[in-house]
């Protein structure tokens, strides 16, 4: 039996994820399109607020997107190994771009306040061990330290019979749902509020994973319903309050869209794949676009919205021409495997297949 359900058959699994989609191909039919789309919608809402401090059309969904289903490739993606191999495993992932990109946009802050003549460390502060050199920096210190839960509570809905696991971890989201809402109603700052409005996204995320692992004579459809409508039910019992609501209103609406991601696979989607696989680079590469745009007097910094777009479609080409470049950053790279040794491993291991290619996503699903 392993932390990861029991004693459910991959192949069954697989089986359950393709359905009637045919020959197994990675271009046709063994990824779900739907969850490339949404990464790449949920970092055009990211890059929208970063840059006009303004939620694309009021609906802070963006990072809650990508965190839930980070959780959610994570319970679908862990093999069998122990709690020690798990972390040394995918903590680096998450923290050596961490490092990475903080040292980059240190340096960054420090020479720039010193060619204006300012004092150089100034705006140098001790939340930033917590949040990293760039506010957006955040998340990734959050989600290394949400990798040990994760896997506590995965192993523990592994040891039940499947839909008594997703129940566990339907429990476990409405449990911390309402732990945040505790918390942020306690008045605790950042950097550990975005921490807290965040922490929900673990216990969906993981029910999400597990519901994935069901098949369509199990009922894998009507949990995905089950846990998309919970998630839209908790937030009508939340407190009137900004805050509040903006935790459970934006888990109502990214949960929902995982689980369409999950539940639904409408075929491939032309380009979709590679522009998704960049979405984790131009999260940590985005602020420095803006940085250097901010410095030009260029016409579309008038209009929010326009120069938004710009940064995205900018850091875009850039994580592309940088993965291009050689630049070995796993970050920027999208996956650890080419095209090519993915293709061997569909033909030696079809069963197999969607965890393959999928484990490298969340990986770097950011």
């Amino acid at each position: 039996m392993s932390a990861m359900g029991g004693n459910r058959n991959s192949g069954d699994l697989i089986g359950s994820l393709l359905e009637t989609t045919g020959p197994i191909d990675m271009d046709s039919g063994t990824r779900l399109p739907l969850l490339d789309l949404l990464r790449i919608v949920a970092s055009l809402f990211v890059v929208h607020l970063h840059m006009t401090r303004q939620q694309l059309f009021d609906v802070g969904m963006g990072l809650p997107v990508f965190l839930v289903l980070f959780f959610a490739l994570f319970s679908t993606s862990l093999p069998q190994e122990s709690l020690w191999q798990t972390l040394s495993r995918r903590g680096p992932n998450l923290l050596v771009p961490w490092l990475r990109w903080s040292l980059i946009y240190l340096v960054m802050t420090v020479t720039a306040d010193w060619v204006r003549g300012l004092d150089p460390f100034g705006r140098l502060t001790i939340d930033m061990a917590l949040i990293g050199g760039n506010a957006v920096l955040w998340f990734l210190p959050f989600a290394a330290f949400a990798l040990l839960p994760a896997r506590f509570f995965n192993g523990v809905a592994g040891l039940l019979k499947e839909h008594q696991g997703i129940v566990f971890l339907l429990l476990v989201g409405i449990a911390l749902t309402a732990l945040s809402v505790v918390l942020a109603q306690s008045g605790v700052q950042d950097p550990f509020l975005s921490w807290v409005r965040c922490l929900p996204a673990l216990g969906w995320g993981l029910a999400i994973g597990n519901c994935s692992r069901l098949g369509v004579s199990g009922g894998r459809r009507f949990m995905f319903a089950l846990v998309a409508l919970t998630a839209i039910v908790v937030s009508l019992f939340v407190p009137h309050v900004v805050v509040l609501n903006e935790i459970v209103l934006r888990l109502a609406i990214a949960v929902p869209l995982v689980c369409l991601g999950f539940a639904w696979n409408p075929g491939p989607l032309p380009g979709v794949r590679e522009l998704a696989s960049a979405t984790f680079g131009i999260y940590l590469i985005h602020p420095f676009v803006g940085k250097v745009l901010a410095e030009f007097p260029f016409s579309f910094y008038s209009y929010p919205r326009s120069h938004a777009l710009l940064v995205w479609c900018l850091a875009v080409v850039l994580v592309l021409a940088l993965r291009r470049s050689g630049l070995g950053w796993r970050e920027l790279a999208g996956t650890s495997r080419s095209r090519e040794d993915l293709g061997k491993v569909l033909a030696s291991q079809p069963a197999a297949t969607f965890l393959d290619v999928h484990q490298d996503d969340q990986e770097t699903i950011f």
